[in-house]
């Protein structure tokens, strides 16, 4: 089974690039960013992960997420793990069933030496929206994407005005991905 292998990048990376920032829970989203310089950073496109009732994507919507990555340069996806108490059905089915299908993903798109895997909190610490509680963490990062890009904040809304904290939780795997490798 093909997996994503944590890879960081050694040499100085040429701007401008186009980087897939991944969250692949069961609420994630796909955020494609166009990066010119670490502080000239525009949203391209983001997306509510596609899934089916399972909370995993259908094997056909797998060549969608390899069609926007092929656009891309580089890939940050978040890296799934077990929760202690939890099992590992709970962290397959619940929060990361989308993992291996967007490993292969980034397969296809011819990628996989350009992937690099982030713990949440690993980019939390990095962006510093940790401490507190999950909902004051989104919260967190919510507010700090609607700061960045505030002509944007639509996008990380729903039609009532909630968080879409899947879209949110994506772009901030691309903000701590690109202040830990772009200079």
């Amino acid at each position: 089974m093909l997996t994503p292998k944590r890879i960081t990048p050694r040499e100085p990376i040429a701007t401008p690039f186009m980087l897939a920032a991944i969250d692949s829970g069961k609420d994630g989203a796909i955020c494609l960013l166009y990066v010119k310089s670490r502080t000239d950073v525009s949203i391209y496109a983001i997306h509510d992960m596609p899934h089916n009732n399972d909370h995993q994507i259908p094997h056909v919507q797998t060549n969608i997420i390899a069609e926007y990555l092929a656009l891309c340069d580089y890939v940050a996806l978040e890296s799934v793990y077990g929760i202690q108490g939890k099992g590992t059905s709970h962290t397959m089915f619940v929060q990361g069933g989308n993992y291996h299908p967007i490993g292969y993903a980034v397969d296809c798109a011819g990628l996989s030496d350009r992937l690099t895997l982030m713990s949440a909190q690993l980019w939390k610490k990095t962006l510093g929206v940790q401490g507190g509680t999950d909902t004051s963490k989104k919260k967190k990062t919510f507010d700090l994407c609607c700061a960045l890009f505030p002509d944007q904040v639509s996008l990380f809304t729903g039609p009532r005005g909630g968080m879409k904290d899947g879209r949110t939780d994506a772009l901030g795997i691309g903000l701590a991905w690109i202040k830990r490798n772009v200079g």
